[in-house]
């Protein structure tokens, strides 16, 4: 949504948040899955997905856009984010 604005300061605004976000977010996610396990093996897990996620995301992005074009990206996005974001949230109140 971020890069469909047309306005440059919109881009950089966004562009800002979501790194400042990744900056901040990270730590606190790996906190959380140390406290769902005490051994530690699924906040060891944490960064090797982050990984998956920053390659896979990007390939179905394209492939989106190959066959779709850039207009429905957002549509597309919005699904994965939301259910991530309710499943995160589910997980914190639960602790």
């Amino acid at each position: 949504m971020i890069y469909s604005s047309g306005d440059n300061n919109i881009y950089l605004a966004g562009i800002l948040t979501l790194n400042m976000g990744i900056v901040f977010l990270t730590p606190y996610m790996m906190a959380v899955l140390a406290n769902l396990d005490a051994e530690g093996k699924i906040a060891a897990m944490g960064p090797t997905l982050i990984n998956i996620g920053s390659a896979v995301g990007p390939l179905l992005a394209g492939v989106v856009i190959h066959y779709n074009g850039y207009d429905v990206l957002p549509y597309y996005t919005l699904w994965p984010f939301t259910i991530g974001l309710l499943m995160i949230m589910i997980v914190i109140r639960n602790l």
